[in-house]
């Protein structure tokens, strides 16, 4: 018993030796770069959420703005939203207001042509960020016309308290979980 204890009472002190060493050593984390990698960012509507604030612009990234209406597969890869580069990632900021030509918490304001240029551009190696988070009210944001559907639902601050069923042979009883 008293092995055991000297062997805790040594790998902690170990460990408030080490733990100090690494945040002083002060090196900010930072993605290395890849030939994958992301780098001209087109941003629907704007960075600016509409409950106020904005998303975070990272170092190493090239944001350029543009309203829904810009939004078509020849602007993403032409480069005439990207700064004369081709836009590799798509920033679908569903939270982005009407007043800098965004969604207002709904894909509605895409039109059929535009959510297809978006599937075409992931299929040609495009990427997409979906933010939606700020969307609670109607509680849910329809992504069925994207080639992997899905609907969010974003129950606000405080999360929400629900069940989850699974199919007949998967599980016998419904397990209570809390959304946040």
């Amino acid at each position: 018993m008293k092995s055991r204890f000297r062997k805790l009472l040594c790998l902690s002190r170990a460990s408030l030796l080490v733990l100090p060493a690494l945040f002083a050593w002060g090196t900010a984390v930072q993605a290395v770069p890849h030939a994958g990698q992301s780098l001209n960012v087109a941003v629907t509507g704007s960075r600016a959420i509409i409950n106020g604030g904005t998303l975070p612009a990272l170092a190493g990234f090239n944001y350029f703005n543009t309203p829904v209406a810009g939004v078509s597969l020849t602007t993403l890869t032409d480069g005439s939203i990207c700064g004369g580069a081709a836009c590799d990632t798509l920033l679908l900021n569903v939270a982005s207001s009407g007043g800098t030509g965004g969604l207002i918490c709904s894909t509605a304001g895409l039109t059929a042509a535009q959510k297809a240029n978006i599937n075409a551009f992931v299929a040609n190696g495009g990427k997409v960020i979906i933010y939606d988070s700020e969307c609670t009210s109607g509680g849910s944001v329809d992504y069925s016309w994207l080639s992997f559907p899905f609907n969010t639902t974003n129950p606000g601050a405080l999360g929400d308290f629900r069940k989850i069923s699974y199919p007949a042979g998967r599980a016998n009883q419904d397990i209570p979980f809390r959304q946040l």
